[in-house]
């Protein structure tokens, strides 16, 4: 397949300078094998947010990643993609990627059960920076201590993220996802994940999910959001 050259060895590629507008395009790419179509996205592994596009291969349900080629339309690589972009996709099939949801209790990690598969799932991100040493700085250090037992769900709903507050003081557009999330007829659970500012929730059912989805994108354009279902 066609692999841009090794940009662990080579990790920018060849300097391309320019004066004035046009930069130079150039298309970096990995792909494991013949995509049957491309799906169009940004990197957010880092935070430049480079444009690229996702191939995917249609002989499963859902589908299966393939690769990624940089976008060369987008304004912020030109088709370029760092070493995270171009090879961190390849974990998703990794071996010894996590396919259980775990909880801890204690100073142990252990299998959730009773978690629904394909309950209806959105995350929404307001595309603003957040670090995360500023959202850890604005904390005030106290442990709560881990969810409840018995349903996880019920766990869920009773326990809290204790990095919501300092985020959204360091980035106060997080109370506008959550309270438009929650304002979102069906949501059963709304929550900033990890220390933002990406935010998700659960709905009933797929279809009040898709309506909360068409009401945020008309609302608000430039939010980032992805419909999704638990696995």
């Amino acid at each position: 397949m066609s692999t841009t050259p090794d940009r662990i060895a080579d990790i920018w590629g060849p300097r391309t300078p320019h004066e004035g507008p046009g930069w130079p395009v150039r298309v970096d790419q990995n792909l494991e094998e013949e995509p049957d179509r491309w799906v169009q996205a940004a990197c957010f592994l880092c935070s430049n947010g480079c444009g690229l596009d996702i191939g995917v291969k249609d002989d499963r349900p859902g589908g299966r990643m393939v690769g990624v080629r940089g976008k060369a339309t987008d304004v912020v690589n030109r088709g370029r993609l760092g070493p995270k972009g171009l090879y961190g996709w390849v974990a998703n099939a990794s071996t010894d990627r996590l396919t259980t949801p775990l909880i801890r209790r204690g100073d142990r990690l252990e299998p959730v059960v009773g978690l629904p598969s394909g309950q209806a799932l959105l995350l929404v991100n307001p595309m603003q920076p957040l670090a995360t040493g500023p959202v850890f700085a604005a904390w005030d250090g106290v442990d709560r201590g881990p969810l409840g037992t018995g349903d996880p769900l019920a766990a869920a709903r009773a326990g809290r993220n204790d990095l919501e507050a300092p985020a959204t003081a360091v980035l106060p557009v997080i109370a506008e996802v959550l309270a438009s999330l929650r304002a979102s007829a069906g949501a059963d659970l709304v929550r900033m994940s990890g220390s933002g500012a990406t935010c998700f929730a659960l709905f009933d059912n797929i279809e009040s999910r898709d309506l909360a989805a068409r009401r945020l994108a008309s609302q608000y354009p430039d939010w980032w959001q992805l419909p999704t279902r638990l696995r």
